[in-house]
């Protein structure tokens, strides 16, 4: 499945698409795992928003490196993920 998810990448497929691709799929799919597929993508964006959420209340400007460097840490962290999520 991962080669299909880097082919799609590179051909340009958007990663909202390739989810309701899969959402779909399950949908129309009588496997057992196929629910919790769906309740795992269907969080994704909730995951992707509380991310934003955190990312947006950390004001860098404001923050010392030596004193508030795990700060600084998880906001780059947190900033690569959802650079991730949105296929940037």
């Amino acid at each position: 499945m991962s080669e299909n998810i880097k082919t799609e990448e590179k051909a340009g497929v958007s990663q909202k698409s390739r989810y309701a691709s899969l959402i779909e799929a399950c949908e129309m799919g009588s496997e057992s795992g196929a629910e919790e597929v769906l309740k795992l993508l269907r969080q994704r964006d909730d995951l992707l928003d509380a991310l934003k959420g955190l990312a947006g209340q950390i004001q860098l400007g404001k923050l010392n490196i030596r004193k508030d460097f795990s700060l600084i840490n998880a906001h780059a962290v947190a900033t690569k993920a959802i650079y991730k999520a949105e296929g940037k």
